[in-house]
């Protein structure tokens, strides 16, 4: 007991309290209260008590009997009075509305009841327990035996009666199990809702292509609580045995079956009493869900609402499966895919052998191109040789030969190469305007103005690229004019390309073509056709933008003054 007065429980162990009873009274039996969900009633030895579940608290209903009360059974009326059977003191009444008890016996004479049950509104079905059944009215309080031949054959010790929740009645006297339906009561007041499944009929046995149940399936879940069950596609001659949960007479019961999945309606045959009720001549059935369902009534009442149901699955056979197509589907796409990668890395491979064959064609191009440039050089050098000895320059002849066999050599090192750094196509470009400017002297000047902060070692470009336009520079530039003849090569970086720019002081490209005749017979410059080709070629090689710019140049009149030509080399 707490501070407040109630009784609480105490915890013992596993989760389990015990509940504490005031004045350590007996409890003999319980039952649930229908005024209150919360809570339960108790049936002790000193009254009738209200158990709180929430906190185990405990309430007295009325005073305290005045004596020991063994109770057996109680039930509790919608308005919250009641009735109660005890072993000492026949029927018992508690009133809710007046908190007070009152006890019924027979007459004068004391009652041991064992147990008792509801058969109406107005009267109950009970268990004397030295004598017969009897029926008890909650109106007059009277007690009426019940006289049938066989229950005076037995021992007068009626130890339990109940009526089932069809309305018949069960009686255990003696030591015997009697049934009659001779009494049956209402089946509003067995205990059992009419729409519970305790009216609703099941399915006992099933054949499986004329094999039992439990052959086939090798389940240890028995038939009527089985819910749905899974057959192979070759499983699907089916035949079900079903019954009514209740006692019955045949010749009043109707049974109806139906398989849901199959376009049919109820099936309500003439059904042999000795054959008991089936469900045949299913035919084979394909694959897929059906419900096999079984409705029932009784007499003239309508079907009841409640039905047997069994869901069947018949699997189809794996070649009509989703799975199986996808399979199927999946590997076609995968054999398609993969001669088709198969098609694709071919003729990718045979692109890549295009291109590895075309870049050796190019370079193969390109050496020719180089292989053109240098013997055109090399003639323009050896003339120029020539001239010097014609004219008896011995000395000037002698260091004109020297500085052309350092650039022969230069030109023999870079003959296998590509590509040469610009530091060493300035210094080939250096020993050129050297030789030049021995052969021309003062007429011609040049002038070289290199950025300093450019990696002239590290920056690429083709081979032989810039004396060609010097040579055409010279030869159609500056060879028309008497004297004051001047080139500047300049290399500088504007944003991220490196240019590379001859500008000469010359008669222009206008008035060189005027006089192309006369110079022509004297050279005949390849140079810069070849250059341009070769520029083109190095795109396609490196996949870079080179680009050639010729400026003709021109005063403030429109006169010519020289050319100014820009290769611009763009920085990887």
């Amino acid at each position: 007991m707490d501070s407040t007065g109630n009784y609480t429980s105490k915890k013992i162990t596993n989760g389990l309290r015990k509940i504490f009873i005031p004045s350590n009274a007996e409890i003999y039996t319980f039952s649930k209260d229908n005024t209150n969900r919360g809570c339960v009633l108790l049936a002790s030895s000193t009254g009738l008590l209200r158990l709180h579940k929430k906190d185990a608290s405990i309430d007295l209903l009325g005073d305290k009997w005045d004596k020991k009360i063994i109770t057996t059974g109680i039930i509790q009326e919608r308005n919250g009075n009641i009735w109660f059977s005890t072993l000492n003191n026949g029927i018992g009444y508690y009133d809710a509305t007046l908190n007070k008890y009152s006890f019924y016996n027979d007459g004068g004479k004391m009652l041991a009841i064992n147990s008792f049950c509801k058969r109406s509104d107005k009267e109950f079905f009970v268990a004397i327990a030295d004598s017969l059944p009897a029926f008890f009215n909650t109106e007059d309080h009277m007690v009426s035996f019940i006289t049938d031949t066989l229950f005076r054959r037995s021992k007068n010790n009626t130890t339990d009666i109940r009526m089932d929740g069809f309305g018949n009645l069960f009686v255990i006297k003696g030591g015997a199990m009697f049934y009659t339906n001779s009494f049956s009561g209402n089946k509003n007041f067995s205990g059992i809702n009419f729409d519970s499944t305790a009216y609703a009929p099941f399915i006992w046995d099933m054949q499986i292509n004329h094999r039992p149940y439990f052959e086939v399936a090798k389940s240890k879940t028995l038939l009527p609580d089985l819910k749905e069950i899974e057959l192979n596609y070759d499983q699907n001659q089916l035949e079900f045995s079903y019954s009514l949960h209740e006692f019955w007479d045949k010749r009043n019961t109707a049974l109806a079956w139906k398989l849901d999945g199959l376009n049919m309606d109820w099936v309500d045959l003439p059904q042999d009493p000795q054959d008991k009720f089936k469900a045949k001549f299913i035919p084979p059935l394909s694959p897929g869900k059906y419900v096999f369902r079984v409705r029932a009534k009784v007499g003239n009442e309508q079907w009841r609402k409640q039905e047997a149901s069994l869901i069947i699955i018949i699997a189809p056979p794996f070649w009509q499966t989703w799975w199986f197509w996808a399979i199927v589907v999946a590997s076609l796409f995968i054999i398609v895919g993969f001669f088709y990668k198969r098609h694709i890395f071919s003729v990718r491979k045979k692109e890549r052998e295009k291109v590895i064959h075309e870049k050796e064609l190019v370079e193969l191009e390109a050496k020719a191109l180089r292989a053109q440039m240098n013997p055109h050089f090399v003639f323009n050098s050896l003339n120029s040789i020539k001239s010097l000895i014609n004219k008896n320059d011995n000395e000037k002849a002698a260091g004109y030969l020297s500085t052309f066999s350092k650039l022969i050599r230069t030109l023999f090192q870079n003959s296998d190469r590509r590509e040469v750094s610009l530091y060493e196509e300035l210094e080939t470009c250096k020993l050129y305007t050297q030789l030049e400017k021995m052969r021309f002297g003062d007429k011609v000047e040049f002038v070289f103005d290199v950025d300093e902060t450019i990696d002239l070692k590290d920056f690429k470009v083709p081979a032989l690229i810039l004396q060609p336009f010097i040579e055409n520079a010279i030869w159609h530039g500056l060879m028309p004019k008497e004297t004051g003849g001047k080139i500047t090569i300049q290399v500088k970086r504007i944003d991220d390309t490196i240019q590379c720019i001859i500008d000469d002081n010359g008669i222009g490209r206008e008035l060189s073509m005027k006089n192309k005749p006369q110079y022509e017979s004297a050279h005949q410059s390849k140079g810069i056709g070849l250059t341009k080709s070769r520029l083109e070629l190095d795109k396609l090689l490196n996949e870079r933008e080179d680009k050639i710019f010729i400026i003709d140049k021109e005063d403030e009149n429109g006169t010519p003054e020289g050319t100014k030509v820009i290769i611009s080399f763009k920085e990887s």
